[in-house]
């Protein structure tokens, strides 16, 4: 019986030493794969139109004027100030576009909401930011669901193209992933890539 409790006792020291060393081993992996980052780091980005969502008929302009807002997400009522704006166009001569950014103040933050607009009027960024940071959960019901005059309300004239929520996988590995579907009967599709520059 002592041999057995003595057997017992053994295992459970063992068990605990072999955790206790695992978890030392796991404290000196990279968190997130940020542990070696900085302020100084870049991420590149990139957009590639697949379909051009003003190409339908002869009396589409044949650009589309895209907007893309990355912000922090969070499971609030509101967003928190962009981390990464940008505007520009895509056309027939010019289907992909790239730029790249400074980390900046976000190497804490491990979720991102991504979002695609399509500018129809002279709507800016600085204009359409506030409406969706503190909208964002209503324009993105309303888009789901589809209620074109219920995204109206808040963003007018401007066509929200889709949304992404993205984690910061693309620290470690290149993330692309796509945006498409059809708006007034004109189908898109548009290529999204995310990652360190080299």
């Amino acid at each position: 019986m002592k041999k057995v409790r003595f057997t017992f006792i053994y295992l459970i020291i063992l068990i605990q030493a072999c955790s206790g060393f695992q978890a030392s081993k796991r404290a000196d992996l990279p968190l997130n794969g940020k542990a070696n980052l900085s302020q100084n780091d870049s991420i590149s980005i990139t957009i590639e139109a697949n379909n051009l969502s003003e190409d339908f008929s002869s009396f589409s302009t044949k650009n589309d004027e895209i907007l893309i807002l990355i912000y922090p997400w969070e499971d609030t009522t509101s967003l928190s100030e962009p981390i990464f704006s940008w505007q520009f166009v895509l056309d027939t001569a010019n289907y992909a576009k790239s730029k790249v950014w400074k980390f900046k103040q976000f190497l804490d933050q491990t979720r991102f909401i991504f979002l695609l607009i399509e500018l129809d009027s002279d709507a800016t960024d600085k204009q359409l930011d506030p409406i969706f940071r503190v909208h964002y959960l209503k324009i993105l019901k309303a888009f789901r669901e589809r209620n074109y005059n219920e995204l109206k309300k808040y963003i007018n004239d401007e066509d929200l193209l889709g949304f992404e929520i993205i984690d910061d996988s693309f620290l470690e590995a290149p993330l692309s992933f796509q945006i498409k579907g059809i708006h007034k009967l004109d189908r898109y599709e548009y290529t999204i890539g995310l990652g360190m520059k080299d």
